[in-house]
This record gives structure tokens, sequence and C-alpha cells, in this order.
């Protein structure tokens, strides 16, 4: 087991430093960045919401 991952690290680490490699980074960057902003920022605005609108709200 510890081997395979061994070798998927590896084989990720080649096609990473290739051009592919750098498009696929990029993109993946850009992709996180919007689901980090549409899924935290989203549920924090929505507890914000529940907090004003709502006397029940866990605080």
């Amino acid at each position: 087991m510890y081997k395979l991952l061994n070798l998927l690290k590896f084989k990720l680490s080649l096609i990473l430093s290739t051009g592919f490699g750098f498009w696929f980074n990029r993109n993946f960057y850009i992709l996180g960045w919007y689901y980090y902003f549409t899924q935290i920022y989203c549920k924090t605005n929505q507890m914000r919401q529940n907090k004003s609108n709502n006397k029940f709200a866990i605080t």
C-alpha cells in the first residue's frame, strides 16, 4: 500500500512538472477558490441572515 502511494505520488509529480501539469494546476487552483467562495462564503451569509431573522438560531 505504501509503495503504491509513493508510486502514485511520483507519477503525479511527473505529470505536474510538465506543461499539462501547469495548466492542470492553475485550473485546479481556480476551481479551488471558486469552490471555497461558493461553499463557505454562501454558508456564512446564510448563517448571518439566520441570526438576524430567527430568534431561535444557534449562535
